[in-house]
This record gives C-alpha cells, sequence and structure tokens, in this order.
C-alpha cells in the first residue's frame, strides 16, 4: 500500500490478495485505529504473486526490512529471536544464548521465541544435563565451584576422563534437535515425587516447566540441526503441479530458488547441476556472522520447513557426497511426484549427470 507520494507504507501476504485488499476497506469504522489511520492515507495497491507460500514469507520480510513501511509493526519484532548456543570450542563445552550466529565453531539452535525462553531453555539445560556453567578462568583453578557443590555440574574440573562429559554434551544436542525428550519425562518424575513429599511449591515448578517444554516443543522452537549444518534442497510442488519449485538452502538460508517441469528436459536437469555445483561447492565459505536481518530469514524457513514436513520433500546434503549423487537424489525426489500424479518417467532421471559448465 501506498500513499500519495507513492511512499510504501504497508507490507502484507495473503494467500487470497483480493479477499486481503477487501477486508480493509470494508467497515471501515470497525477496523482498529492504526489500520484507520493507515486507510487515510493509503492512494494505491500494487501486487505480486508468488509460487508458493514461503516465497511470500521470505519476500514480505525482506520488503518489510528494505522499505521500512511505518504501518508494519513486525519490523519491532526482528531483534526479539536468541538462539541457543553450544560452545564446542571448548574442550568441555558450556550452553549459553546469543542474538547473532558467529562462526566461532559453536553450534547455534534455533532460533527460540525470545530472550525468556532461551534463558529458560539455558537454565534448564543446567539443571537437566549438569554441563558446568563456570567461566573457563574458574575451571582453570582445578577445584569445584558453586555449582558443583550444589549438584549441578558434573565437575570436569575434577573428572580424570571427557567420556561421561561428551556423553552428556550428545544428549543435549539430541534434545536440542528433539531426538530424545526423555526429559519430559524426568520433570514429571520429579514433579510427582514432590507432590508425594507434599513439597506442592516445588511440584508446580515443574509443572509449570512441563507445560512450557510442552509449547516450545509443539511451536517447533527446537529444529532439526544446527544452524550452520542446514543445507538441503527442498522439492515442492506449485499449485496446479504441473512445475516443482527447488530451493536450495546453504548454511541455513535461502541461497536459490528454480523451477522445473514435473519431468526435467536435458536442459532443466543442466540447470540443476550448475546450481548444485554453485551452492554447495567445495569453495563455498561458512559466513562469518549472521545479522538481524539474516536470522529473521533463518527463523522463517527453519518454522515453515518444520511446519510443512508432511507435504515437503528434503534433499539434504552433506560434505563429501558426490554432486551427481546430490543431483541423482532431487531428480528422484522429482520423479515420485511425477508419479503421483500420473506422470511417465524417463529412463533418463536415472543417469548421472555430466557436468556442465554454462550459466543457464
Amino acid at each position: 500500500m501506498k500513499d500519495c507520494d507513492g511512499r510504501v507504507i504497508y507490507v502484507g501476504k495473503a494467500k487470497s490478495l483480493r479477499n486481503r485488499v477487501m477486508s480493509y476497506f470494508n467497515s471501515v469504522e470497525a477496523q482498529p485505529a492504526r489500520i484507520r489511520q493507515m486507510l487515510d492515507v493509503v492512494r494505491d495497491v500494487s501486487w505480486e504473486e508468488t509460487p508458493t507460500e514461503l516465497e511470500a514469507l521470505l519476500a514480505e520480510s525482506r520488503l518489510i526490512k528494505e522499505l521500512r513501511p511505518r504501518f508494519n509493526r513486525a519490523l519491532k519484532r526482528y531483534a526479539t529471536r536468541p538462539f541457543i548456543r553450544v560452545d564446542v570450542s571448548s574442550a568441555y563445552p558450556t550452553v549459553s544464548s546469543a542474538r547473532y550466529i558467529v562462526d566461532d565453531r559453536a553450534e547455534y539452535y534455533g532460533p527460540v521465541q525470545g530472550q525468556t525462553y532461551a534463558d529458560w531453555v539455558v537454565d534448564l539445560i543446567g539443571r537437566m544435563f549438569s554441563l558446568r556453567e563456570c567461566d573457563d578462568g574458574t575451571l582453570r583453578l582445578g577445584r569445584r565451584c558453586f555449582y558443583g557443590e550444589v549438584g549441578r555440574c558434573l565437575m570436569p574440573c575434577e573428572a580424570e576422563s571427557r567420556d561421561d562429559y561428551d556423553t552428556h554434551v550428545q544428549r543435549v544436542r539430541d534434545f536440542l534437535q528433539g531426538k530424545d525428550l526423555e526429559i519430559l519425562d524426568r520433570l514429571e518424575r520429579e514433579m510427582l515425587e514432590c507432590a508425594k513429599e507434599e513439597e506442592f511449591e516445588e511440584a508446580r515448578l515443574y509443572r509449570d516447566s512441563i507445560e512450557r517444554l510442552q509449547r516450545l516443543i509443539s511451536r517447533s522452537e527446537m529444529v532439526a540441526a544446527p544452524v550452520f549444518d542446514r543445507n538441503a534442497v527442498l522439492v515442492l510442488p506449485e499449485t496446479g503441479k504441473t512445475r516443482i519449485r527447488l530451493y536450495f538452502i546453504r548454511f541455513g538460508r535461502l541461497v536459490r530458488t528454480m523451477a522445473v517441469s514435473v519431468r526435467p528436459n536435458d536442459a532443466e536437469r543442466r540447470s540443476i547441476r550448475f546450481v548444485v555445483d554453485r551452492c554447495f561447492g567445495v569453495d563455498q565459505d561458512r559466513p562469518e556472522r549472521y545479522m538481524r536481518e539474516e536470522i529473521d530469514e533463518v527463523r522463517i524457513l527453519a518454522n515453515w520447513v518444520h511446519g510443512n514436513r508432511r507435504r515437503t520433500d528434503t534433499v539434504h546434503w552433506q560434505p563429501g557426497i558426490l554432486a551427481d549423487e546430490f543431483v541423482s537424489a532431487i531428480l528422484d525426489r522429482i520423479a515420485e511426484h511425477a508419479e503421483s500424479e500420473g506422470e511417465p518417467v524417463t529412463e533418463t532421471l536415472e543417469h548421472p549427470l555430466q557436468h556442465s559448465s554454462s550459466d543457464p
């Protein structure tokens, strides 16, 4: 939406643009005061259609940051999405929260809903998994600190072996990736034990922790991999299912999109190979830092992929996989969509691709 000078004052998205725009101008008097104020200065409306909801979400986010429309409140939310940081650069990793992603060898999980949630998750991990919470200087003293005295630390400062500590670090990883939710059972056992001992205040705190953790999981705040390890191609049919959208994700961000037919021709297969080489080549360096704008895109993408995982095919990339194998896996997923729509699949889909250096 634009004002009389052509300045963009609002950016929005909808599955039905027609209905969304009409909703603003129907029963204007019933709209909130902020919307009525916006409608007073709107003089023009322009629009753009996207092939999928994901592209609309990302386009909206980017336009709001670029144009900074005065009536988009979403601008105020971008700085409130921290990550859970597992500092594996240390011999005895620690867990903390972080607002930005830096290539410092640490693993970043999330983002989570806000700083309050991030602090709560860090505290929960400290209580349930007993990783150290002291700084490196205290660790080097070689004697237990307060956390060890109260039984909240494995006390690696006094341990002779790292094996037990490493096991707990892996359990934290599994917890953050949603692979191990045994922590819910532990919290429930402790809640029941407190109730049995008539320690009702403690039992209530455990109950609140269980409910909060269940909400955290249901909102998909915990994601499948650390941010920098999210490398994949999403295969998603367009509306009408005659074409397929491919989304190339590198280091947690969407770096390229392309559309191919459900039965890709030779040129389309060469294009897929070209993009794979560009996005997943050995010369691709991890970003040194993700700032607020990039982090919001990471959040949008991660939440959308998790929420649509049952209807989206994901082809994961791992270091060391051959480009031909990866492209063949992508083509296999496309072929599955073609078969589901009753389209015959040609034999060429199963053959390795020849490298093409030409830019499509």
